[in-house]
C-alpha cells in the first residue's frame, strides 16, 4: 500500500509539474467527471472493462481533469488469481495507448 501511495503522489506531482500535458487525451473521458463518480476503463486489448471510481485529494479539482481513479480489482483474465488494485492520476491512465475510453457513470 505504501508503494502504491508513493506512486500515486508521484503521478500527481508529474501532472502538476509537467509543461507537456496533452489535454486532447482527456477526450477519452466520457461523461461528467466529478469526485465519487463510478468509472469504467475500456481497454483496446481486453474484452472485460475495469470498474472503479473517481476521487480527489484536497488540492485537486476534478473540473480541471486533476483527479485520480481507483480500480479495486483489475481484470486479470489472462493471468492467475485476481488483478491488483490500482490508484492512479487520471492523466497517467488516459495517456496509455491501450486505453480506449473511460466512461464516468
Amino acid at each position: 500500500m505504501q508503494q502504491s501511495l508513493k506512486e500515486l503522489l508521484d503521478d500527481i506531482s508529474n501532472y502538476h509539474d509537467s509543461e507537456n500535458i496533452d489535454f486532447d487525451l482527456f477526450d477519452k473521458v466520457k461523461g461528467e467527471l466529478y469526485e465519487g463518480a463510478k468509472a469504467k476503463v475500456f481497454w483496446r486489448d481486453r474484452e472485460q472493462e475495469d470498474d472503479g471510481y473517481i476521487f480527489c485529494l484536497p488540492h485537486q479539482n476534478a473540473d480541471e481533469f486533476d483527479a485520480c481513479i481507483h480500480v479495486p480489482h483489475m481484470d486479470n483474465s489472462d493471468g492467475i488469481g485476481e488483478g491488483e488494485p490500482i490508484w492512479k492520476h487520471l492523466y497517467s491512465v488516459v495517456e496509455l495507448d491501450r486505453v480506449l475510453k473511460i466512461e464516468v457513470l
